[in-house]
């Protein structure tokens, strides 16, 4: 009897879809005690950063009276297996329409760069629900990495809940892979990039500097990088309702 219960909740178990995920949470990124936000190194020294505990727990920077941007950047993480990741956090920019830039520095130094924007007002205990931003960075290998934000003149709030990096294996996120095929990768000079969203495009190199944007139609589109040096690029697409995809491009 015990063996026939066995074999049908086996036969249950193929017959329905399921995920999971693996979080990989980046150290210091709770916030929940004043320690962590200590943790987090920013440039210039002259910006403050502090523990905000008001109705949330966050870490808080305040750039408003200067005219450069601020850099933060978190602890030292591993991410133990390669695959498609996820960034969620929640933040806001206040007194700015300027995007703050999210970026993943690898081991390599490459950089991993996304922006986005989500500007509001007051402090993050007003902010209304969801306040959480996604990023998806594809094909990150495994190894040791950091996040750095680099804020505008603004004020600006983390809240830590929700920071980390997400590596879900379901048939949604399946799904998301296939919305970019991006070939021929390595490319000797023009990239056929298929798409099943409209967006725009941001190709970056190694060192986080722009070189070419532009908008994308759903279906097929063509980026011609002949002029471009050999070398690893970063090509950041984003879709009108704010998903943002970062691949790696290699061009001989």
């Amino acid at each position: 009897m015990k063996l026939k219960i066995l074999f049908f909740f086996l036969i249950g178990l193929l017959c329905f879809e399921f995920s999971f995920s693996q979080n990989t949470p980046i150290p210091s990124g709770s916030f929940n005690v004043a320690s962590d936000v200590d943790d987090w190194t920013i440039l210039p020294n002259t910006v403050s950063k502090s523990w905000f505990d008001g109705g949330c727990q966050s870490m808080f920077v305040d750039n408003l009276p200067n005219t450069q941007t601020a850099i933060i950047t978190s602890p030292l993480f591993n991410i133990g297996s390669p695959g498609d990741y996820e960034l969620e956090l929640e933040y806001g920019v206040i007194y700015s329409t300027t995007a703050a830039v999210f970026e993943l520095l690898d081991d390599n130094s490459t950089v991993l760069s996304a922006s986005t924007n989500n500007t509001i007002t007051g402090t993050c205990a007003d902010w209304p629900n969801p306040k959480k931003t996604t990023l998806v960075f594809s094909n990150l290998s495994s190894g040791d990495y950091q996040l750095r934000i680099t804020i505008p003149k603004s004020q600006f709030f983390i809240d830590g809940v929700s920071l980390g990096i997400t590596n879900t294996l379901s048939v949604t996120n399946y799904k998301l892979k296939e919305a970019l095929i991006i070939s021929p990768n390595p490319t000797n000079g023009s990239l056929l990039m298929n798409l099943n969203y409209s967006g725009n495009y941001s190709l970056f190199n190694i060192n986080g500097q722009l070189l070419q944007n532009g908008s994308l139609n759903i279906g097929e589109n063509i980026l011609d990088i002949s002029n471009l040096p050999s070398g690893l690029y970063l090509i950041k697409t984003t879709t009108l309702e704010g998903k943002t995809f970062t691949n790696k491009v290699l061009k001989k």
